[in-house]
């Protein structure tokens, strides 16, 4: 009887469901953009990313959605210049953090 109920604990033990995991979502290659006036503070607000990572206020960030669509957030386009941080905001969303810990590129 013991050894009945030591194989039944045993194998009951293997039997226990795993938490369900976070899907893994790819890019879909869409992006949703949004240019703001006030970037950092906005994407602290809708994304809870720190808009002051590396010093300085941040000009743009990304999340991708669970749709796979990337959703940037930038700085308004005022000038050729400014292009720039989308380019760079979507090289995230396909290769994602891409940064050191100073903010350098990998």
């Amino acid at each position: 009887m013991k050894r009945l109920a030591f194989l039944l604990l045993a194998l009951s033990a293997g039997c226990a469901t795993p938490p369900p995991q976070p899907a893994v979502v790819a890019w879909t290659g869409m992006v949703r953009w949004i240019e703001t006036e006030t970037p950092s503070a906005d994407c602290d607000r809708l994304l809870g990313r720190r808009g002051m990572r590396f010093g300085t206020p941040s000009a743009g960030c990304y999340t991708l959605q669970r749709d796979g669509t990337c959703l940037v957030i930038t700085e308004r386009i005022r000038r050729e210049q400014d292009l720039g941080t989308i380019g760079h905001e979507v090289k995230h969303c396909r290769d994602g953090d891409f940064h050191d810990d100073e903010g350098r590129w990998r």
